[in-house]
């Protein structure tokens, strides 16, 4: 057997090193040759699989789950454990991780997803924090309205920022409230709401929110646009409020994703670049519904292998390189099966002849 096929070997028997460790200290291990880190992750691994420690009935299923796993793997469901507070928690997360199958990868994905269903995001509060860094330099971090920080931002040079606000602050020159040019980005279900007199968000395209009431206090360019979304095929059309737009495409695509749509990500739609879903080497259109925003980076690693790629299925979904179509904003989507239902093909006939006809 070779080197590597020891290791392997090695670390399938996770469950019997963790009842070797039992007992032994961290020094103790160590002084066996164990690299410090390991001995450190092992010790707390073990800790939980002591006889003498309470909930002795998850205790023993926690075991018969844990014996098709290799040690890199318990080592990894103990560390997401350990972020929990009450041990009747780390006990039910060891269990329920554990109890699944696949690589080390997967079942610490698992255990991490089981965190987040316990630990509550931190909210994070109003307010200005400064930080000195040990070169001279500090940082001041805002926390606020999502629309008045926009504002903020949209007013320091991005070439010289730091000389930009010291002449807003300390200067003569102060910053004027930028001017929005309106894009009025509705949803159906939104519209009919407006139309009621109902408050009413807005996702601009800088990546702000703002409300209704809000919107009607800022400063509006003399011209803008409203977009009007379709629940399945995305934006229906776009119509010129004052003056008609040579950029329509995409400003269509900005108002159905104010900001870029891959997961996670939160780069405004002004700095975004246009996306073409079915590539244009392919043989993709330059239409409406080929078309979405996506920040450079994400642009560049679409359909890298690996890295999955966004489609349109009524809205913009990012796919999964295993192949799950994944709304933004949502943490599991389920996957999607057989042909649309024959409304939606009625749909996208009148939609079809309506572009027709513009």
């Amino acid at each position: 057997m070779t080197i590597m096929g020891e290791l392997a070997s090695l670390l399938a028997r996770g469950l019997d090193i963790v009842d070797e460790v039992l007992g032994l200290t961290e020094s103790e291990i160590i002084a066996m040759g164990i690299p410090d880190t390991l001995a450190k992750d092992v010790v707390a691994t073990a800790a939980p699989f002591t006889e003498t420690n309470s909930f002795q009935d998850k205790r023993r299923q926690t075991r018969a789950a844990a014996k098709k796993h290799n040690l890199l793997t318990l080592i990894a469901v103990e560390k997401q454990a350990q972020r929990l507070k009450k041990e009747h928690q780390r006990w039910d997360l060891r269990l329920e991780a554990l109890k699944k199958t696949g690589d080390t990868k997967r079942i610490d994905k698992e255990a991490r997803e089981l965190v987040k269903k316990v630990v509550k995001p931190r909210t994070p509060k109003a307010g200005v924090r400064f930080a000195q860094h040990s070169d001279g330099n500090a940082s001041l971090t805002i926390c606020g309205p999502s629309a008045d920080l926009a504002d903020i931002r949209d007013s320091i040079d991005k070439d010289q920022p730091i000389e930009s606000v010291l002449k807003h602050w300390f200067g003569e020159e102060k910053a004027a409230q930028p001017t929005i040019t309106l894009m009025l980005v509705t949803t159906m279900d939104n519209y009919a709401k407006a139309c009621e007199g109902h408050e009413v968000w807005f996702q601009l395209s800088n990546g702000a929110v703002i409300s209704s009431t809000e919107l009607a206090t800022r400063n509006i360019n003399d011209y803008g646009f409203h977009v009007l979304l379709h629940p399945v095929y995305g934006p229906v059309n776009l119509h010129r409020i004052s003056r008609f737009a040579s950029t329509k495409q995409r400003l269509m695509a900005m108002g159905e994703n104010p900001v870029c749509p891959w997961p996670g990500c939160s780069k405004g739609a002004h700095d975004c670049q246009v996306h073409h879903l079915e590539a244009w080497r392919n043989g993709g259109e330059t239409s409406p519904e080929n078309l979405t925003i996506a920040c450079q980076y994400h642009n560049a690693v679409n359909e890298v292998d690996g890295r999955g790629f966004l489609r349109r299925r009524g809205t913009i979904y990012w796919v999964p390189p295993k192949g799950w179509y994944h709304p933004p904003g949502t943490p599991v989507a389920p996957e999607l099966e057989g042909p649309l239902p024959a409304w939606v093909e009625e749909e996208k006939q009148l939609l079809e002849e309506e572009f027709r006809n513009a």
